[in-house]
């Protein structure tokens, strides 16, 4: 699909243009039948089209054609370093080679740390790690972002020493295209909605839901008034 040294890093959206079957007949696509993601390999991406089932079987389609709105990335990454990370605290870098990228170490505790990251940096963030000075990774717990206007906040939860570093490996966006995907004798199973009636599923009466009747009530003679004697 593409070259690759280029990346899918985002499927926006996904467009029939025709599907015509095996007999001629001209297919459409279902309502929200549409969608895809990075195929994971340099220069690939998945798609899937739900087609609505049309009135006679078919098993194959002589072409399909499909317009992908997509992010584009390059497939390398960059790497940028903040060691130590106490030199950093409460000081805003730009990112270079990135534009529209910045973060700031807002605080370093004892359990947790709090970056701040504008949205083009979150967005080019592909992973973020943290290491010793002596170079050993430091598992973190789990962070959590917060959306402020034009800036994420995200929380880490690790204990970074002051010498520690954060490290962030990013991948540079390269805009959205456009891409026309064509195939020829695509394979295809739909359901086949015209069968006719081919037997009966018979039903039984299930034991035990029958509506039972209250139990009988048990009669008590009242015993009689004593009667007044003079």
């Amino acid at each position: 699909i593409l070259p690759e040294r280029l990346r899918v890093s985002e499927v926006v959206s996904v467009e029939l243009l025709h599907a015509t079957a095996d007999d001629g007949s001209q297919l459409t696509a279902s309502e929200h039948g549409a969608g895809g993601g990075s195929g994971g390999d340099p220069g690939s991406m998945d798609l899937s089209i739900m087609l609505n089932p049309p009135p006679v079987q078919i098993r194959r389609l002589a072409t399909l054609s499909v317009a992908v709105q997509a992010r584009i990335a390059a497939e390398g990454l960059r790497r940028a370093s903040m060691k130590p990370a106490k030199a950093w605290i409460a000081k805003r870098l730009r990112i270079d080679g990135f534009p529209g990228a910045e973060i700031e170490l807002e605080d370093l505790g004892a359990e947790r740390l709090t970056l701040g990251l504008t949205p083009l940096l979150a967005q080019a963030l592909e992973n973020l790690s943290f290491r010793t000075s002596a170079g050993t990774e430091i598992e973190h717990q789990g962070w959590n972002d917060t959306q402020e206007p034009g800036w994420v906040v995200r929380q880490v939860d690790l204990a970074l020493p002051p010498d520690g570093e954060i490290l962030l490996d990013l991948r540079q966006e390269l805009g959205q295209r456009r891409i026309v995907v064509t195939a020829t004798d695509v394979p295809i199973a739909l359901p086949d909605r015209s069968k006719a009636v081919s037997g009966v599923l018979p039903t039984s009466e299930v034991q035990g839901d029958a509506v039972e009747a209250p139990p009988a009530v048990e009669v008590v003679p009242l015993p009689a008034p004593a009667q007044p004697r003079f």
